[in-house]
């Protein structure tokens, strides 16, 4: 599947007049406004949890992880698991807070910060969800 440029996407929720929410505040999750954000919020509570099993439900099978806008990162289960598990050992106070959130359909545009890195890093990305099916199916990260 290629991914959307973000540019498209974007443009598309300005235009049918999608408001970001803001203000959240850290650790402060935003509302779920749709089943889509729903699916999401459930997949950030697990990141945080660290709970690998209820992280890797919000999946659909074949998912894939993307950088923007075609590198593919980590695709499928298996590999999701590896990533994540290893990620977590590694990092064992990570989470992510979610700053900001679009909803424009089925996708999710978040803009999360990361915190709780091993080695100081201070990581922010926009984070593209694309839920189809009450899963996950594809995430592009933008740095």
């Amino acid at each position: 599947m290629k991914p959307i440029p973000i540019a498209l996407l974007l443009l598309t929720a300005a235009c049918q007049g999608v408001q970001p929410l803001g203000g959240m505040g850290p650790g402060t999750a935003p509302p779920a406004s749709s089943a889509a954000a729903r699916v999401v919020d459930a997949q950030v509570e697990a990141y945080n949890r660290h709970d690998l099993a209820a992280f890797l439900a919000t999946y659909a099978p074949d998912a894939a992880l993307w950088v923007h806008p075609d590198d593919r990162v980590a695709q499928g289960t298996e590999q999701l698991r590896t990533r994540y598990r290893e990620q977590w050992r590694e990092n064992p106070r990570l989470r992510v807070e979610v700053e900001q959130r679009m909803v424009q359909g089925n996708y999710v545009i978040d803009h999360e910060h990361s915190v709780g890195w091993a080695d100081g890093q201070d990581v922010r990305v926009v984070a593209i969800y694309e839920v189809r099916g009450g899963r996950i199916r594809n995430v592009w990260f933008i740095r």
